[in-house]
């Protein structure tokens, strides 16, 4: 049995799903992010833009964290030298402030995603025809709120990764795309 392997399932011509699957450890073990970032460089259609919508969710900010919103909070666990960032949003909900926004991927593509999916499963990865000024952030954040699990079909490409601690897969979602 191999170590790491990669099943597609192609619903029809317009929709197919991608499932990455391996053994991962995330000390020392790097055959599988090798593997993951191969595999998403031959999948990924050229023409889309990737995003990744990140949040920072603070309970009590203070004025420190209203000056440091988004970019400057996560600086350091971000590809922000090679990527294209959107503005800053805030959205409060009583005591908690969350503050949010997008980034836009340009280089290494698959590698910075499978990167920030294995930092935050939790972060909402796509890819879409859109430019970055183009985007509805507002409603992508507040839809990925209220449904944080795929929503097949709402954009030519999503990605959710599931790590079980010593198995790892990386599920890709395409879609019809409209050029």
């Amino acid at each position: 049995m191999k170590k790491n392997w990669t099943e597609i399932q192609e619903i029809n011509t317009n929709y197919k799903k991608i499932a990455i699957f391996g053994i991962y450890l995330e000390n020392g073990n790097t055959e599988y992010l090798r593997y993951c970032v191969d595999e998403l460089t031959k999948y990924l259609p050229p023409e889309l833009h990737y995003y990744a919508l990140i949040t920072n969710e603070v309970e009590f900010p203070t004025r420190i964290d209203y000056y440091k919103k988004l970019w400057k909070a996560c600086a350091d666990n971000l590809p922000l030298t090679d990527s294209v960032l959107s503005k800053e949003y805030m959205d409060q909900s009583g005591e908690t402030t969350t503050f949010y926004g997008v980034i836009e991927f340009t280089t290494n593509i698959a590698s910075h995603i499978f990167e920030r999916l294995n930092d935050d499963p939790d972060t909402f990865v796509f890819g879409d025809e859109k430019p970055i000024e183009e985007l509805d952030i507002p409603n992508i954040f507040r839809q990925n709120q209220a449904d944080p699990e795929l929503t097949n079909g709402s954009y030519p490409i999503q990605f959710q990764f599931l790590n079980a601690g010593f198995e790892a897969g990386l599920y890709v979602t395409i879609s019809e795309m409209k050029f």
